[in-house]
């Protein structure tokens, strides 16, 4: 059993021969770590610090998040593995460094970052003094010297809203992608994965909508969407502000065909009545624990983390919402 140990957890010497044989019983059998046993031959706990933004921004989306992390404690709890939340304001750069370097100096034995604003984590992740592992989420950060990235394939799901926006409108002149700004890395691929699926010379305008949108901010973009498109028969938003955005549409007479991103609140009660076509779901709940479960591999099991681990891309529509689930 020794020599079987040393193999699974790539520690101690070990034959190459011997490495081989138990490598092929392994994958014949289909040997996974038994969760119960490991954490009877251990006492450790483990505390991971989960930085993400407030949940009452972008829509509510980030509620989903801390599901995520509730899940997590209903599943590993009982196997050492903790969080601590470390919220912050997205619109502000300067409260997500303040968030980072306060889950940093907590004592935890690991980071979970929501990376939304690049520049300003890049630059807090920078001054950290003590290299805690790190696992982002939502967004990837290719900069950062991270374990993993878990989340959604941005630039395929941008393509998924192209082709679905094609079968009903053929004609890339009527259609308008909303880019959200200030932009993070996995939108601006999801803008990109919309426009590469037309063919060159015809892709979609691109319009930008400010973060912090209201009813005006809205208003303002339709308008500019307006004149430079005056026939527009369907729109893209490349995130969760579609719900708004579909709510002024659904104010007015005629309407184009409408996809976006995540079943946030707004975003659901668009869809249920009618107002949006179809949602992209990228499983924000899911995200958090499959991480938090990555975590626990990683310190409790030597595990060596993938550097992507892709969550599916789901496409939700009015048929559809009241079957969707997450974890």
């Amino acid at each position: 059993m020794g020599t079987v140990d040393r193999v699974l957890h790539n520690r101690g010497r070990v034959s190459t021969e011997t490495w081989e044989r138990v490598q092929r019983i392994v994958r014949e059998t289909r040997y996974t770590p038994n969760l119960g046993a490991r954490r009877l031959s251990t006492s450790k706990t483990w505390t991971i610090a989960a930085v993400f933004p407030r949940s009452d921004q972008d829509g509510g989306f980030w509620k989903e998040a801390d599901r995520g992390l509730q899940r997590a404690a209903e599943d590993f709890g009982g196997f050492g593995l903790r969080s601590r939340s470390f919220s912050f304001d997205r619109t502000k750069s300067s409260d997500l460094g303040r968030a980072i370097r306060e889950a940093a100096s907590s004592g935890v034995d690991g980071i979970l970052l929501a990376p939304v604003i690049p520049e300003a984590a890049l630059e807090a992740l920078s001054k950290l003094k003590n290299e805690l592992p790190l696992v982002l989420f939502d967004t990837p950060l290719p900069e950062a010297q991270a374990l993993c990235f878990v989340g959604q394939d941005a630039f395929s799901a941008g393509r998924i809203g192209a082709r679905l926006l094609s079968f009903g409108v053929p004609d890339p002149s009527r259609i308008a992608c909303v880019a959200v700004k200030p932009s993070d890395y996995h939108i601006g691929q999801r803008v990109e994965g919309f426009t590469s699926f037309f063919a060159a010379g015809s892709a979609p305008g691109i319009f930008q909508l400010d973060i912090d949108l209201g009813d005006r901010s809205i208003e303002s973009l339709l308008r500019q969407i307006g004149n430079s498109l005056p026939a527009i028969d369907g729109i893209y938003v490349s995130n969760a502000a579609v719900g708004a955005v579909a709510q002024v549409l659904s104010q007015r007479r005629k309407r184009p065909l409408i996809i976006g991103h995540d079943l946030t609140a707004s975003s659901l009660e668009s869809l249920q009545s009618g107002s949006i076509d179809f949602l992209i779901a990228q499983h924000p709940a899911l995200q958090v624990r499959e991480a938090m479960r990555l975590f626990w591999r990683h310190f409790a099991d030597d595990f060596e983390l993938p550097k992507e681990q892709y969550v599916p891309i789901d496409v939700v529509g009015h048929e559809s919402w009241a079957y969707y689930r997450e974890i």
